[in-house]
């Protein structure tokens, strides 16, 4: 091989990179997005799942309004192994019939106040399963939601602060108490 198809090679590689997953979040907020991975109906559960964790606030939206069920969707589909596909499908089943258990209601129908009740508890559980070293599925959905989140638009510019052309570097920049991380 010469030094030209190496470079070629390379170029391609770095090319398609850079294409399939921007390509792939952009898909997401396409208003005819075709469900991949999970069921049709479970796409407005992931968005309030995604909005419990990351709600509206007086500076930013909340990530129902980044269709994170889409990215969700999307995202398990096209980069998660089987074994966590697996995992995090028969989670959402696992969180619909515990919901229906524990607070006598699907998800959908409880209160904002007793989404994030029920929530919370969940986080918990996983917290005590991550010690045991076993990944628990709401960890896998708490993880998705952030990183689609913080991933969009709407995440990154307001959510964050944002510099789209960053300036010099300053390796120890001051932060105040109550300041926003930085997106760059």
């Amino acid at each position: 091989m010469n030094r030209r198809e190496a470079l070629s090679g390379i170029s391609l590689s770095l090319g398609l990179g850079i294409l399939v997953p921007s390509s792939l979040l952009l898909s997401c907020q396409n208003p005819d997005y075709q469900v991949v991975f999970f069921e049709i109906a479970d796409i407005p559960l992931l968005d309030e799942i995604g909005e419990t964790i990351l709600p509206n606030t007086s500076s930013s939206l909340g990530a129902k309004s980044t269709k994170i069920g889409n990215f969700m969707d999307a995202y398990v589909k096209n980069c998660f192994s089987p074994e966590n596909q697996i995992k995090i499908k028969e989670g959402l089943a696992t969180l619909k019939e515990t919901c229906k258990i524990e607070m006598g209601k699907d998800f959908l129908k409880l209160p904002a106040e007793k989404r994030h009740q029920f929530l919370v508890a969940l986080d918990g559980e996983a917290n005590k399963k991550s010690i045991e070293n076993e990944i628990h599925y709401f960890k896998l959905f708490k993880n998705l939601v952030l990183l689609g989140y913080f991933t969009s638009e709407e995440g990154a510019t307001k959510s964050l602060r944002y510099l789209p052309v960053p300036g010099r570097y300053e390796g120890n920049y001051p932060l105040q108490s109550g300041d926003k991380a930085w997106a760059l």
